[in-house]
């Protein structure tokens, strides 16, 4: 599940750019400003055409997402660029992982922040054939998440970004039958930021949601968030 590990990259893209914001501090903001229509038509396109033959293209899960009038007043929607880059070599068996990819039947991402970039918000919500194959997932997600512990990678500058996954307690989401909960705490050039991923099952629903902030994030904010989210499931 690639779109998964993309979560875990938007903390890393968020030190990425903090820690070159000191000689250029527009470039730090992330862009708010949609596609031009015709970008967007190619990219629908080439969406549209990326799938396998024979597989049936996920139902679109956006209505059941979080929506902008889901969050507080100061958010906006995050229309930047996503990481595409592995964002912890200890999350890449999550990617093209044969138990994972082509089983989910719907699936929506959506991304927000407050100010000129953070705090930041992302979901991935996936819909999965039935109760039991999500418990599974999650089962398998969650296990490939506890294993990372300690890390050091490097930025696009070479320089040293080191960090630590573990879990993390959040008090319990009401209407959610599972939840997993680990926290991403990273540092660079003395810049330190902190995500919280909070994985939720309800039926054969899986969403995932990490809230990013430099220092440290808000756990009654995550919380609440992902209250939000399963009670639009």
């Amino acid at each position: 599940m690639k779109k998964l590990i993309y979560l875990f990259a938007a903390a890393m893209l968020i030190l990425n750019t903090g820690a070159c914001s000191d000689d250029d501090s527009d470039s730090s903001a992330t862009t708010t400003q949609a596609q031009p229509d015709a970008e967007v038509n190619e990219q629908d396109a080439e969406a549209e055409t990326s799938t396998t033959d024979g597989e049936e293209e996920p139902e679109d899960l956006t209505d059941l997402a979080l929506a902008l009038d889901d969050l507080p007043a100061g958010w906006a929607e995050n229309n930047s660029e996503g990481d595409d880059s592995d964002p912890v070599e200890c999350l890449e068996p999550l990617d093209d992982n044969d138990d994972l990819e082509g089983t989910q039947t719907g699936e929506a991402e959506v991304a927000y922040m407050r100010g000129t970039g953070v705090p930041q918000l992302d979901q991935l919500l996936v819909e999965l054939p039935d109760d039991a194959e999500a418990s599974e997932a999650l089962d398998l997600i969650a296990g490939v998440i506890e294993e990372c512990g300690e890390f050091e990678e490097s930025d696009d500058d070479g320089e040293a970004i080191t960090g630590q996954i573990g879990r993390v307690q959040l008090d319990p989401i009401e209407g959610a039958e599972r939840q997993e909960t680990f926290q991403l705490t990273a540092t660079t050039q003395g810049i330190n930021v902190s995500a919280a991923m909070v994985l939720l099952q309800k039926g054969p629903y899986l969403t995932f949601l990490v809230l990013t902030d430099t220092g440290s994030f808000d756990p009654a904010e995550a919380a609440e968030f992902a209250t939000t989210a399963v009670d639009k499931l």
